[in-house]
């Protein structure tokens, strides 16, 4: 626009010596040319700030219950098979003994013999105390016990191998041996 400026006030200065040209009815307008200051705007530069978003989840709550099991024990019942009678033996004969505990005699403690021979009692068995293992011939030998080391025995005895079995069955290992064996020291 400044250029346009320039250029018309240029022509109209020219226009005076133009030919048949009544300077009486053309008057020269004097151009007054102005300068506006230019003024240059400069954008700051735009800062983004961005806030983090904090989405709060509550879980929800969650209640387990264990499902409730209910358990019936049976009650506690004796065995009403017809047990085998024992057997009180005499010298030489040979029967069958279901032994309840088997001790080195420096190792034997009434306790122990008496914890030992209780299953056998709850059957409605009679136990004569302890006996030397060297009474009940054979027993060293099928129990694998040392010849050179006194034993006590807590047994009681049987008529047949099936008798001892059926309790040796019943007391289950309460039962620490079932063998046959020769009475040597009863009367």
């Amino acid at each position: 626009m400044l250029a346009t400026l320039v250029l018309l006030a240029a022509a109209c200065s020219t226009a005076e010596d133009t030919v048949g040209v009544d300077e009486s009815t053309t008057s020269i307008v004097p151009v007054t040319t102005t300068t506006v200051p230019t003024t240059t705007t400069t954008a700051a530069p735009t800062t983004t700030t961005t806030v983090p978003t904090t989405t709060s989840t509550v879980a929800p709550t969650t209640t387990t219950t264990a499902p409730t099991t209910t358990t019936t024990v049976a009650p506690a019942t004796t065995t009403t098979l017809p047990l085998p009678e024992q057997v009180f033996g005499g010298y030489g004969v040979t029967v069958w003994a279901v032994y309840f505990g088997v001790w080195p005699e420096s190792d034997f403690t009434v306790d122990a013999y008496d914890t030992a021979i209780a299953p056998g009692v709850a059957l409605g068995y009679e136990f004569f105390g302890w006996s030397d293992m060297h009474c009940d011939l054979g027993a060293y030998e099928l129990l694998e016990l040392n010849p050179d080391i006194a034993y006590f025995g807590a047994a009681i005895y049987f008529a047949t191998e099936d008798d001892a079995s059926a309790v040796g069955s019943v007391v289950g290992s309460a039962m620490v041996g079932r063998i046959p064996v020769q009475w040597s020291c009863a009367d």
